[in-house]
């Protein structure tokens, strides 16, 4: 029943998602990405754990640029298997030549060790709640290396349109540390932070 209940949420949240405005994203990603830098454990952190956006979610191409003119590390997730694991970009060309996996996704080549130092990590989803539960595609890729790294700080980051207050949840699906959209900053208890806007890109 929790499967069937989730996949129908999916399919509602993705619809949502899918009307912002294509020509918004990048703007709503840039305000999304002023937020995700006053985040003291955005700052603190030597190394971003982020992802190639696909589709009609939330930009990330702002935030992987902001971080390595940061001087951070950034790493990307490469599906192998039923698990995740995380590559090095070294830079934006870097990151612009990555190929697409089989399910379309662009990922970093295998090379050398994965990366699994503490930083923060970004985490994409369709929809993320007052709970800081997500719900993503239905693979559990993330749940499934958040409970094997769990010295990772966590950051939800998409619209606010995703943002809602409860999302179907089970023992296994991880909670976030924060959820991040072009709107808010939300902790672990769900409070809001900061509700003003960001009326230009930071870049």
């Amino acid at each position: 029943m929790l499967e069937q209940e989730k996949d129908l949420f999916r399919r509602r949240m993705r619809q949502i998602r899918d009307l912002v405005p294509a020509g918004k994203r990048e703007e709503l990603a840039c305000r999304c990405l002023a937020r995700l830098e006053k985040l003291a454990a955005y700052q603190e952190a030597d190394l971003v754990y982020a992802f190639a956006s696909i589709g009609s979610e939330i930009p990330t191409e702002p935030m992987i640029r902001a971080a390595l003119k940061a001087g951070k590390r950034v790493a990307l997730p490469r599906v192998e298997g039923r698990d995740l694991f995380f590559y090095e970009v070294h830079s934006l060309d870097h990151y612009k030549a990555l190929k697409n996996s089989r399910m379309g996704i662009p990922e970093p080549e295998r090379q050398g060790k994965a990366v699994k130092e503490p930083g923060i990590m970004l985490v994409p989803g369709l929809a993320f709640d007052s709970y800081m539960n997500r719900i993503g595609y239905g693979g559990g890729f993330y749940d499934r290396y958040l409970t094997g790294h769990r010295g990772l700080v966590t950051a939800g980051i998409g619209y606010q349109c995703q943002y809602v207050d409860r999302i179907p949840s089970g023992s296994l699906d991880r909670p976030l540390d924060h959820v991040i959209t072009d709107e808010n900053t939300y902790p672990g208890s769900g409070r809001q932070i900061d509700g003003a806007r960001e009326d230009t890109c930071p870049l």
